[in-house]
């Protein structure tokens, strides 16, 4: 065969692989990251935090984008309020309180079984409420503001297009929402496993020492009272570190998800197709997005301290005070999470693209003996 011909053939391959080649050179400049080794967690939130701070543009435009979910956080932040109480008196365990005081056998003085039924039920009540709220609406919203969340911010992140981007242009633009809304209830059915599974270590502790309290009601409790103890102490270590093993399991995947949602905006991938991207892009990045996870999740719970403190105050002006203030900073935290993600998921693709030509480039090696092989 001609050589000249063959040269024609593996022309329009080498070609493609110096392009690809060129795009993974130029993905880190583009983002404004110095090279192509893998970014740590602190690196990539400092990058998302000053494209959301140096933008003014942007930043009004992910503002007005999440004021329908800012709305609907107010209210569910007030219902999180009423569930924490009547959570907290429900776990509490009633054969942990000691205040036994009695002349006789007829008077002892305990919690009654009535207050106690009254107090199950109004749990049960509240959460069947909340249950809806979290797994349809509060999705739906967040779905709408993280999709022009998204695009804008690989708009930013890409060449600065922001500033030849017209608000009218940026909100009307076409968005595909059928995509993630597809990925986001395979997200939503994962992440209620996860949930039904936390819910499960609730409800056993919940009938191991209702068991026991039980027992205490129909013997003598000098004889009850140290089990029953000692039941609750165990209980309480083992379903705490179930539930610390659904939590770290949360976050791994929170990361998986996230970015299988970012997949589905940026690239048109749906469903499982967008996990398995997600999955297959993060195989070498692991460790960075469950750091990314457990940052947005230490300052989500960190904001329900000063709403904490808050509802001990008699006025219901700091209270609601209180509230707003938290509110706005959890939507900033929502912004510069999904922002975050954008940038993950670059940097993760770039990864798995160094890694994708480094194998390449050594199978070649090894094809043409340029490597020692034993």
């Amino acid at each position: 065969m001609d050589p000249r011909f063959d040269q024609a053939l593996l022309q329009p391959q080498e070609e493609g692989e110096e392009k690809q080649q060129l795009e993974l050179r130029n993905e880190r400049h583009r983002l404004k990251f110095p090279n192509v080794k893998q970014l740590k967690s602190f690196e990539i939130l400092n990058s998302a935090v000053k494209n959301f701070t140096s933008n003014t543009k942007f930043l009004s435009f992910v503002i007005l984008s999440i004021l329908p979910f800012f709305a609907f956080i107010v209210f569910y932040e007030i219902q999180i309020s009423e569930a924490t109480d009547a959570i907290l008196r429900f776990l509490v365990p009633t054969s942990m309180s000691y205040d036994i005081g009695f002349d006789s056998d007829e008077n002892i003085s305990l919690f009654s079984t009535t207050d106690k039924n009254d107090s199950k039920r109004e749990t049960f009540r509240i959460v069947f409420e909340l249950v809806p709220l979290y797994l349809i609406l509060l999705p739906l919203l967040e779905l709408f503001s993280l999709t022009i969340v998204i695009n804008i911010s690989a708009k930013v992140v890409d060449a600065g297009n922001m500033k030849s981007t017209n608000l009218k242009e940026t909100l009307y633009q076409k968005n595909n929402f059928k995509g993630p809304f597809i990925t986001s209830l395979w997200v939503q059915l994962f992440s209620a496993s996860n949930l039904f599974g936390l819910i499960w270590a609730v409800a056993n502790h919940s009938m191991i020492t209702a068991r026991f309290d039980y027992s205490f009601w129909n013997y003598r409790y000098e004889s009850v009272l140290p089990n029953n103890v000692y039941v609750n102490i165990l209980s309480i270590l083992f379903h705490t570190l179930i539930s610390l093993a659904l939590l770290y399991k949360y976050l791994d995947w929170s990361a998986l998800w996230n970015m299988a949602i970012v997949i589905s905006v940026l690239e048109g991938e749906t469903g499982l197709d967008a996990l398995e991207i997600s999955a297959y892009y993060r195989k070498h990045c692991k460790r960075t997005g469950f750091q990314l996870m457990l940052i947005f999740f230490v300052y989500i719970v960190a904001l329900r301290l000063p709403i904490l403190l808050a509802r001990m105050c008699s006025f219901v002006t700091v209270r609601v005070a209180v509230t707003a203030i938290v509110v706005v900073l959890v939507c900033l935290g929502s912004l510069v999470k999904w922002v975050t993600m954008v940038l993950y998921f670059y940097d993760c693709k770039a990864q798995a693209m160094l890694k994708k030509f480094d194998d390449e480039d050594v199978g070649q090696a090894v094809k043409d003996g340029d490597v020692c092989t034993v």
